[in-house]
């Protein structure tokens, strides 16, 4: 093949129209920041509220819409899809003079979910109105935020798309504005970073509360001060928490929440009034929860004496909602088995944790046993000593085992995956299957519904080679037929031809006129500088605004009067589609890290069901996906250079699809063989 499989994966992958679902895992680091919904929608309406008393001029022109409960919506979806998206979308407005000398762009932040949800909007309304005192306007497209999210890390969703606003946006974005600069960022270093990268953009940061302003003369020692006092602060912050910590853990209070098979109740004292701190709250005790602890004991006994799987403890215990919880893991499961509380019991400090300033990543790395604070806690026992000591012993062995086989060369599932035409998603639980084996041969499985995590009942397997004949079986008649050939053909010819074209605009004609009205405004401008009566101009301004208007609109319809015209595609015939269908075929009897790429542009997603054929019947396997041969087609077109690759551009840009909705039953391993 002339074309290497990277590229072929690669423009596969930039064609499809549909990503495969998300982890948790992934989908809670990209929504990592996120303001929820009622905050979201707290921001908008403060945000309309304080740019109609700042603007009226711009509400009067629409440039602000109204406060009405549809598009304080409608602002905070645009919102949630910039921040998800990872892209700021653009600004733009109708007005010939606008009243602002520049835009500007708002970042607010602050720290932790303990803090005050309402500190966002006080900042926003701080920023809107310094950035008035600038005579700037901050649209609602470049208002950027981050909830509950630390400012040592740079890792921050809103930050970034703010710092990407300010050095690849529109130049008439000139400011950027928060209320101090510890909301930008709490890190000296980065403090630095950000303002050499203001500075080499040739614009400006203003902090609405700190005073701080990068066009003064002295805003680089400022930038210095500021940014050594906000880390000198949570450097101080960190060191009082955990010296406050480790004395509240040596006079045996409570710092954690409570573990399963505790709970915390109130304090009180021997009359039974409640207890309350110097800060007025009630004081929490922990004590043991009976119907928690029993599943506890009985964990531990399954483990150590019945020899149960953590797999088995897992779906027991996400079956019975053990701790209120449905997503027990393997991991959590032996977590809990090695918690010394259990046993009387208690360490601090055991660990330490490190967090990368650039990427925000979290590393933990193990303190020396010397350095651990321990204490006594008899009456949070709830495992007995040798029920403990024989737990251990089993789970130390289980380690040495897993220890020596990550040692040898077992492949992992990423070596395995390019071995597989197709990954299939679990219908229950929308994550993709894993692939592990069913006797000597390799099988699909959903690793939620063997654990019975996320509400998920999918705990059969299905052997990959099954999948892949039967999915193969059914593009084959699908495709690779005479009829499918002229109905490509046809179908497609007749898109192409509704296809809507566009007018064609005099752009010789605009430019003379724009420039004849250009001449007179600078002729009406010399007479004004002229004319020393000035109580009769009302005619020739407004005569200028009129020209000035009139320009404005010309100039935008002769702007798209020079863009390049879309080319009329070559109408596609039976023997170009034909020959396509041949490099489809040969692609598809290349190695699987070939095919794989080009199957995943033609079904898009496959997902999986389990359900009964018939009332009462055995459940089976159902696929689930939609063909569409588009993407491939253009790709095979221009590899060959093929005189209808624009057809197919045009067709694949306008989500054009070729083809249906498929249901397939997948066979059993013995109907497969028949």
């Amino acid at each position: 093949m002339a074309e290497s499989k990277k590229d072929l994966f690669d423009f596969i992958l930039g064609l499809g129209n549909e990503t495969l679902p998300e982890s948790s895992r992934k989908n809670k680091k990209r929504t990592r920041g996120l303001p929820d919904d009622k905050s979201r929608r707290m921001l908008a309406e403060t945000y309309l509220k304080v740019q109609h008393r700042l603007w009226p001029d711009l509400v009067k022109a629409g440039i602000l819409p109204e406060i009405t409960e549809a598009n304080i919506g409608e602002m905070a979806e645009q919102f949630r899809q910039v921040f998800l998206s990872g892209k700021w979308s653009l600004f733009t407005h109708n007005l010939a003079k606008p009243s602002w000398v520049a835009l500007a762009a708002a970042y607010i932040r602050f720290s932790h979910d303990n803090s005050n949800p309402r500190s966002l909007d006080q900042q926003l309304e701080l920023t809107l109105k310094k950035a008035r005192e600038l005579n700037f306007f901050v649209p609602w497209q470049f208002v950027f935020a981050d909830f509950a999210v630390t400012g040592m890390t740079a890792a921050r969703h809103g930050y970034q798309l703010v710092k990407n606003l300010m050095q690849h946006g529109p130049k008439e974005v000139d400011c950027l504005v928060f209320d101090d600069q510890g909301r930008a960022t709490r890190n000296s270093i980065e403090a630095l970073h950000l303002g050499n990268m203001i500075s080499s953009c040739k614009k400006r940061m203003v902090g609405a509360s700190d005073g701080f302003d990068s066009s003064s003369d002295y805003s680089k020692i400022m930038l210095h001060i500021f940014a050594m006092l906000h880390e000198m602060f949570i450097i101080q912050l960190s060191a009082k928490v955990r010296r406050g910590m480790g004395d509240a853990f040596s006079l045996g209070k409570n710092i954690y929440a409570p573990a399963v098979g505790y709970k915390l109740v109130d304090k009180r004292d021997k009359d039974g009034t409640l207890i309350v701190d110097v800060e007025g709250f009630v004081e929490k005790i922990r004590i043991t929860d009976e119907v928690e602890a029993k599943w506890v004991c009985d964990a531990y006994h399954w483990y150590a004496d019945l020899s149960w799987s953590l797999i088995r403890i897992v779906r027991m215990f996400n079956d019975n909602k053990v701790g209120g919880s449905i997503n027990w893991s393997c991991a959590g499961v032996k977590q809990m088995l090695r918690r010394s509380t259990y046993r009387g019991v208690e360490y601090y400090e055991m660990t330490k944790q490190v967090c990368d300033p650039d990427s925000g990543a979290i590393k933990t790395t193990n303190k020396p046993k010397s350095d651990w604070k321990v204490r006594e806690v008899p009456e949070a026992r709830i495992v007995p000593d040798d029920l403990w000591e024989r737990t251990q012993v089993r789970l130390d062995k289980s380690d040495e085992i897993f220890a020596r086989k990550r040692k040898g060369k077992t492949p992992s599932r990423t070596e395995l995956f390019p071995k597989t035409l197709f990954r299939p998603i679990c219908g229950d639980c929308k994550n993709p299957m894993s692939l592990g084996r069913s006797g000597k041969y390799a099988a699909y499985f959903c690793n939620h519904g063997r654990m019975g995590s996320d509400n998920c009942s999918f705990r059969s397997y299905k052997a990959a080679g099954i999948i892949d004949r039967a999915i193969l079986d059914r593009i084959s008649r699908e495709y690779f037929t005479e009829e499918f050939i002229v109905k490509v053909v046809e179908l497609a010819n007749e898109r192409l031809q509704s296809t809507p074209k566009s007018e064609a605009i005099d752009g010789i004609s605009l430019d003379r006129a724009i420039r004849q009205r250009e001449q007179k405004i600078r002729q009406l401008n010399a007479l004004l500088d002229c004319t020393e009566d000035t109580s009769n101009l009302q005619s020739i301004f407004k005569k200028v605004a009129e020209l000035e208007e009139k320009n404005a609109a010309e100039k935008a319809l002769l702007a798209e009067a020079i863009k390049p015209k879309q080319v009329v595609p070559n109408a596609i015939t039976t023997k170009e589609v034909s020959t396509l269908l041949d490099d489809l075929r040969a692609l598809l009897n290349d190695d699987v890290g070939a095919a794989a790429p080009v199957l995943s542009a033609l079904t898009g997603p496959v997902v999986v069901t389990h359900e009964p054929k018939e009332e009462g019947g055995k459940p089976e396997w159902k696929a689930h996906f939609m063909l569409n041969a588009v993407p491939v087609f253009l790709f095979l077109a221009r590899k060959r250079n093929c005189p209808t690759a624009g057809a197919w551009d045009l067709l694949n840009v306008g989500d054009w699809t070729i083809g249906e909705k498929v249901e397939l039953w997948l066979p059993s391993r013995k109907q497969s063989k028949k």
